[in-house]
């Protein structure tokens, strides 16, 4: 008997709790709302130098490691 009166309010959650649903939907909407950009109302265009260097690459060359050569492995033939 108790539990299918849980059971019940599972399914049929109790008005008390659906009115709050919208005010925290509003809410969340008003903190994630998009902010408008404003436009001058003028063309604009961006031209970029296909001969410039990069930026994000390094102008500097990388120092090679010399190779690893453990001293106590024998060989064998």
């Amino acid at each position: 008997m108790l539990f299918q009166l849980l059971f019940d309010e599972l399914l049929t959650p109790s008005p008390s709790v659906d009115p709050l649903a919208p005010k925290v939907i509003a809410l969340i909407a008003a903190v994630i709302a998009p902010e408008l950009v404003e436009t001058t109302g003028s063309p604009s265009s961006t031209t970029v130098d296909q001969d410039a260097p990069s930026p994000s690459k390094s102008q500097t060359t990388p120092k090679t490691q010399p190779p690893v050569i453990p001293h106590d492995v024998e060989e064998h033939n």
